[in-house]
């Protein structure tokens, strides 16, 4: 399973979105979760959209629309980045991103 991890602060609230492509469910996923302070930590919170919660697979453009609903916008070189993943069939590499 490939991740690219991003955060953003949307009005007012903290986000980590991960997103990437699962080899062996050859499929993307993707977590939006809200940071808090716990313990003078920041910590992510329950998810609030994720692919798990979805009945059926989502396009990497169906993940963009979902952020995009979120107030998120993807960062261009993650979206390649997710998009050659999957045609390599990624597995075990981690991208962070500003």
């Amino acid at each position: 399973m490939s991740q690219h991890i991003f955060d953003r602060v949307v009005k007012g609230k903290s986000y980590r979105i991960q997103i990437g492509w699962d080899k062996p469910l050859k499929q993307y996923y993707y977590v939006i979760s809200p940071l808090i302070v716990e313990n003078n930590d920041i910590v992510e919170d329950d998810p609030v959209d994720s692919n798990l919660f979805r009945s059926s697979p989502v396009s990497l453009e169906d993940v963009e629309l979902i952020c995009s609903n979120f107030g998120i916008t993807l960062p261009d070189t993650l979206v390649s980045s997710v998009r050659s993943d999957m045609l390599r069939d990624a597995v075990n590499e981690v991208q962070f991103y500003d």
